[in-house]
């Protein structure tokens, strides 16, 4: 009988093992490249608008973090075009830091109505993350917060309660913003708990009606140190209050008293009706024709009485004229500039949104501070250094700066204002009362009635859009300071002073646009 060879045994079981070993560095590599691909998925974060709720027409957050990331490129391309003007793209590229761990990028953004928004995030070697908005998915309604700490508010009950068109939001502290430009589009905070400090007075100076539910007993330090006695505080463009409410409750008394003046946004728009550069005085085309007339029968008959002397005289003469005429009629040299602000006075505190105007004979590529925005619809290009805005000849620009928080310049003390500046105010008008003395700085005047409709052209479109007992004054539109437009409310106008879900829900409303509407 043969012998058995277990030489072969031997080596089909290497085989078998040498096979296992390399399925199993097969899977290892499998799961490391799915590790890699899942780490690079989630490496970016990217959050436009409160919650990722972006408002048309509006300044909205821009926030995007990169996780254990070289430098890398943000780079936003929307097309604000219509079917009618085709494609008018907007390239906005900011640099990212990078590093090990979390690094955060946060900037305000005004976002116009667009047909589509798309966003990468590239390293020197590849695109990390990417992202589309269809300007289908937008919208332009003001948002109504709600941060609730002790369970979701009714939502449906808040839609309800004011109308179908609110709408409302739950938010976490984590996305509350602390710059006032991040709550351009905001109507309304309702708090229930506690807040971070800075993020209320943030909603609050731009515009919002901010309702602390739950009373005062349920404040932490900051925030009841916030709110006087009365139960409301006037600050910038809104106001804080605190309402011993449950939080679907006071969310109602929030959006039923938002909206006094109207946004400062919306009313910087009626400033702007009034041009801020005064385009060049161009030459008078029948005086160039009469004097050109004037020349050529003076030339004909020096040259047909003098021969060479008289046509020699004829080119002095016409080369002195035409000197003297180039100095005469030139337009002023540029840059043709003009800047214009509107500020809507609350408290010890104002929110201001500015404007500036660009005017450019020849065709030009105008520059602008970063963040600018053009007020019309057209092509530009930004990063976090300048906006660039090309412009045909003959044209001007206008762009909108994002809102930022200042201090009051003057106090409403009843029926007396104070100018609390270093400037004169000038121009002083109260709606419905009518024109008031100019305030030396220091100065306090009573508010007396006064001669109606005497203000200025700048107000033109600006007073009938406000409520009776708003007053008006102006600083620095002597000269070349730059305009500022300022806005309080006095009299029956005033917000209301107790902290009742009645005062707030009765209180007058503003007009129906959206926020940072033109």
């Amino acid at each position: 009988m043969p012998a058995t060879r277990p030489m072969h045994l031997i080596v089909s079981a290497g085989r078998s093992r040498a096979a296992a070993v390399a399925r199993l560095l097969a899977l290892l590599a499998c799961l490391v490249a799915c590790g890699v691909g899942s780490a690079a998925g989630t490496a970016v974060g990217f959050t436009l608008g409160i919650a990722d709720e972006v408002v048309i027409g509006a300044w909205n957050m821009l926030r995007v973090e990169t996780r254990d990331l070289p430098r890398s490129t943000l780079a936003l391309l929307l097309d604000v075009g219509t079917l009618r003007d085709g494609e008018v793209p907007v390239e906005l590229t900011f640099e990212l830091s990078g590093g090990g761990g979390v690094n955060a990028f946060e900037t305000e953004l005004f976002v116009p109505p667009f047909r589509s928004l798309s966003w990468r995030v590239t390293t020197a070697e590849r695109v990390v993350a990417s992202g589309s908005l269809a300007g289908r998915e937008t919208d332009g309604r003001p948002l109504d917060l709600v941060l609730a700490s002790r369970g979701p508010a009714s939502r449906a009950a808040i839609a309800n309660a004011v109308g179908g068109g609110a709408r409302v939001v739950e938010v976490s502290l984590s996305d509350l913003p602390v710059s006032p430009a991040a709550f351009d589009g905001v109507r309304s905070l309702t708090v229930e708990g506690s807040a971070p400090v800075d993020a209320v007075v943030a909603a609050a100076v731009a515009g919002a009606s901010v309702v602390l539910a739950g009373g005062r007993d349920a404040l932490a330090g900051p925030l009841a140190a916030l709110v006087p006695q009365t139960g409301v505080a006037t600050l910038g463009a809104g106001r804080v209050a605190v309402m011993d409410l449950p939080v679907t409750e006071a969310a109602v008394a929030a959006i039923g008293g938002a909206g006094n003046l109207g946004r400062p946004g919306q009313l910087l728009a009626a400033v702007l009706a009034q041009p801020l550069v005064a385009t060049p005085r161009q030459a008078p085309v029948g005086a160039i024709l009469i004097g050109s007339v004037a020349y050529a029968v003076l030339a004909l008959i020096a040259i047909s009485l003098g021969g060479a002397p008289g046509l020699l005289a004829s080119v002095i003469v016409a080369a002195f004229s035409g000197f003297g005429a180039w100095r005469a009629l030139r337009p002023p040299p540029p840059p043709y500039v003009g800047a214009v602000a509107l500020a809507q006075v609350g408290g010890p505190l104002a929110i201001m949104h500015e404007a500036l105007e660009s005017l450019t004979l020849p065709r030009a590529v105008l520059d602008f501070p970063a963040g600018a925005a053009p007020v019309r619809p057209q092509a530009y290009s930004g990063s976090a250094l300048a906006v660039t805005v090309p412009s045909p000849a003959w044209r001007s620009v206008t762009v909108r700066l994002p809102p930022r928080a200042v201090g009051a310049p003057l106090a409403v003390l009843g029926r007396s204002i104070r100018n609390d500046s270093s400037v004169p105010l000038t121009s002083v008008y109260v709606t419905g009362l009518g024109a008031q003395p100019d305030l030396a700085p220091g100065q306090v005047a009573d508010l007396i009635p006064g001669e109606v409709g005497a203000y200025p052209d700048l107000y033109l479109s600006l007073v009938p859009a406000l409520p009776d007992g708003t007053l008006v004054a102006s600083s620095g539109c002597v000269g070349d300071q730059r305009c500022v437009v300022w806005l309080a409310t006095v009299g029956t106008g005033a917000a209301p002073e107790a902290g009742t879900a009645e005062a707030l829900a009765t209180a007058p409303r503003g007009s129906g646009r959206e926020p940072g509407s033109p």
